[in-house]
């Protein structure tokens, strides 16, 4: 059999880039994987703040237990004032040497209104911490004794 176009070269245009489809495919898939990827930081960064929290929470009630042991009591601040938190324990936490027994106090680490750290002790034997995390919609409650 013979070759009838030997000499005959087919000529395609060069490619020069991408189509406008090819390019709007890809933003689009770039979009949806960054999305996922800002909702997972997201929530990490609640989950940080919740155990931040909740690590704050254990160490006043460490201070706390310290301060007890060297005063018999825990600094007295009425629970009807929501202000005990940072005039008492600011202003009582510290030991004979005038060494504070936690420093600094701790605030919440978004320091909004909507979640706060809250002292009480009415009688100076017991004691209560209410806090509220930002995953749960419910206040939670540390008391001493």
């Amino acid at each position: 059999m013979k070759y009838i176009f030997k000499n005959i070269q087919v000529c395609l245009p060069a490619r020069q880039g991408f189509t406008l489809i090819e390019m709007l495919v890809v933003i689009t898939i770039i979009g949806i994987i960054s999305s996922f990827a800002v909702v997972s930081v997201n929530d990490a960064r609640i989950k940080a703040r919740d155990a931040k929290r909740q690590a704050d929470i254990v160490q006043t009630y460490t201070a706390l237990q310290v301060y007890f042991d060297k005063n018999n009591q825990y600094p007295k601040c009425s629970c009807s004032r929501s202000d005990c938190w940072e005039t008492v324990l600011d202003s009582t936490m510290f030991n004979e040497s005038g060494k504070p027994y936690i420093t600094p106090l701790p605030i919440d680490p978004l320091d909004k209104d909507e979640y706060y750290y809250e002292y009480c002790s009415d009688d100076g034997k017991t004691f209560t911490i209410t806090y509220q995390l930002e995953q749960e919609d419910d206040v939670k409650t540390m008391s001493g004794f």
